[in-house]
């Protein structure tokens, strides 16, 4: 016999939604995303995106955050480098 999992109800109307997202990022990391934010602001202000998560990996190293659950969620999400990963971060940081 064969059983169907149902998924979980949910309050938000529409979960997939783009907006709920960052929310979601935020969630997870906590404190550490407008630290995150910080971060990749301060580093593109001063030199160019080389299209890839290379200072969200620094950042990573430097606090001791997983590197590799944090790039797959980072790219799950849509950022594919730092500067996507900053306008990700800044659609929901209070920072």
């Amino acid at each position: 016999m064969l059983h169907r999992t149902v998924a979980p109800m949910t309050t938000d109307s529409d979960p997939d939604r783009p907006a709920s997202w960052p929310h979601l990022l935020s969630v997870a990391l906590g404190a550490p995303a407008a630290d995150l934010h910080r971060h990749l602001a301060g580093a593109l202000r001063s030199r160019a995106c080389t299209g890839t998560l290379r200072e969200s990996g620094r950042w990573a190293r430097g606090r001791r955050v997983p590197w590799d659950p944090l790039a797959a969620g980072l790219r799950a999400l849509g950022a594919r480098c730092d500067c996507e990963a900053l306008e990700l971060l800044s659609r929901d940081c209070s920072c």
